[in-house]
């Protein structure tokens, strides 16, 4: 299930494909056999879809899962207020309720360590994340030989903008996140990295813990 060089990838993405590829889809980073499971292709697209279309933004509900597997999150106020924020940023100009929008900005491998600098926290900056969380994994060599695999790496260590990582195959080439099917499992607002909102003014109590937390989305990137 691991294709990393397929001979047949999708258009515009993947090693051995058009002149017209993007780097910016790391096809040779992907495994399609994961794009054909559906979720994960589904995120993938997501993002390169919101990195081309001006006048648009992503509100990520990755951490309202599901007992079932339904893709309809029952959690509807947390979906709301995530979805208000980016469309009276968008649609109305109020930019100001939408400062805080995490992003991951950037990631590094310093002192055989990834370190994955996140943005989009406004002037308070406050990350929240659970130390130890599974959710990152890093592509590299886990086993003697040139065979790429993915690696979970747990974080290890954070500050005010940055997470880190200390679990790496040799060799590492890319990190990514929550790239898993049941990316934060059964249990809602457990995803590993938040940054907390400021509360949109008139909006009414949110029933659930997670209303002004707002997740860190699914990524990909080369080291």
């Amino acid at each position: 299930n691991r294709i990393f060089t397929p001979p047949h990838p999708p258009a515009d993405c993947g090693d051995g494909c058009a002149p017209a590829c993007s780097s910016a889809c790391l096809g040779r980073l992907h495994e399609w056999g994961d794009y054909g499971n559906g979720f994960t292709g589904i995120r993938f697209a997501q993002t390169q879809t919101l990195l081309r279309v001006r006048n648009t933004f992503m509100a990520v509900i990755i951490d309202t899962p599901v007992a079932s597997g339904s893709i309809h999150s029952p959690f509807k106020q947390p979906v709301g207020r995530r979805l208000a924020r980016g469309g009276l940023a968008v649609a109305y100009g109020q930019k100001q309720y939408h400062v805080v929008a995490p992003v991951v900005e950037g990631v590094a491998l310093r002192g055989g360590a990834v370190e994955v600098t996140v943005g989009g926290l406004g002037h308070s900056k406050q990350l929240v994340v659970n130390i130890g969380a599974r959710g990152f994994e890093v592509l590299g060599n886990c086993s003697v030989g040139p065979s790429l695999c993915w690696m979970s790496s747990p974080i290890a260590a954070a500050s005010a903008d940055t997470v880190t990582l200390t679990k790496l195959p040799s060799s590492p080439q890319a990190v990514r996140f929550l790239w898993y099917i049941d990316a934060v499992g059964v249990h809602p607002f457990q995803a590993p990295i938040y940054a907390r909102a400021p509360t949109l003014p008139g909006a009414p109590s949110c029933k659930y813990d997670g209303g002004d937390l707002l997740p860190l989305g699914p990524f990909v990137l080369p080291l």
